[in-house]
């Protein structure tokens, strides 16, 4: 957590606090259908999405949006495209999850080339 006590801060203000723990370096599709089950019993109420490295909250909205609500990968991308990058790891969880959808990741003027590693 970004806070040791971010559940009871959240929980303290009224809301509703759910955290779906993710290893960074190798997330899986079950980590994603939890998130997506908890947005879809929630549909109609505010939420917060955050992430305190910003891959999982990214990438989980992006696929949230392309399978379950009614944005294209091209309008997705292009949003997630202003705030992240997915790195290979990243990447091919994305296009593992859109594959288990019968979705395919590619469209006009989407770039899903990892970006270099930083030296």
């Amino acid at each position: 957590n970004a806070l040791p006590d971010e559940d009871q801060l959240v929980k303290g203000l009224g809301m509703e606090y759910m955290q779906v723990p993710v290893d960074f370096a190798n997330p899986l599709p079950d980590d994603f259908y939890a998130f997506a089950d908890s947005m879809q019993r929630n549909t109609g109420k505010k939420t917060l999405l955050h992430c305190q490295v910003n891959a999982r909250a990214t990438a989980f909205s992006f696929l949230y949006r392309v399978i379950y609500g009614e944005t294209t990968i091209s309008e997705a991308k292009a949003d997630m495209n202003t705030v992240w990058q997915p790195n290979q790891v990243w990447r091919d969880f994305i296009f593992e999850v859109l594959d288990q959808n019968s979705m395919n990741p590619n469209c006009e003027g989407c770039d899903w080339d990892p970006p270099s590693p930083r030296q």
